[in-house]
């Protein structure tokens, strides 16, 4: 898990530096721009899940396991995950709701 995690991790730091970082230090922000973060969002985590689920036999090379190829396709779930929680949190951070933001992840972490 930790060898797949090393292949996933640098489309989640792509994915996660962008679009959601902007919506905490605008100014003003209006519905329609929250939309557009989200949806350009969900296609760049799309992208990368898809990139993921092609290259993922090429992981071989890398590990030199035959299991990491099923290892990364499983895991590359995640990205499409936090692509969709992604701008919520950035608006939770806006708005200075830790409270919930802590619950949340607490919450996530039982429930895992």
């Amino acid at each position: 898990i930790a060898m797949a995690m090393v292949v996933l991790n640098f489309g989640r730091y792509i994915i996660l530096m962008g679009l959601p970082q902007a919506l905490i230090q605008k100014k003003e922000l209006d519905n329609e721009e929250i939309r557009a973060a989200f949806t350009s969002n969900l296609l760049l985590g799309g992208f990368f899940f898809v990139l993921c689920q092609i290259l993922a036999p090429f992981a071989v090379y890398i590990i030199d396991r035959e299991e990491i190829i099923m290892i990364v396709r499983l895991m590359s779930l995640v990205i499409l995950i936090e692509c969709l929680a992604s701008v919520s949190t950035s608006l939770i951070r806006r708005n200075f709701q830790f409270k919930q933001l802590a619950l949340r992840n607490i919450g996530s972490y039982v429930i895992a």
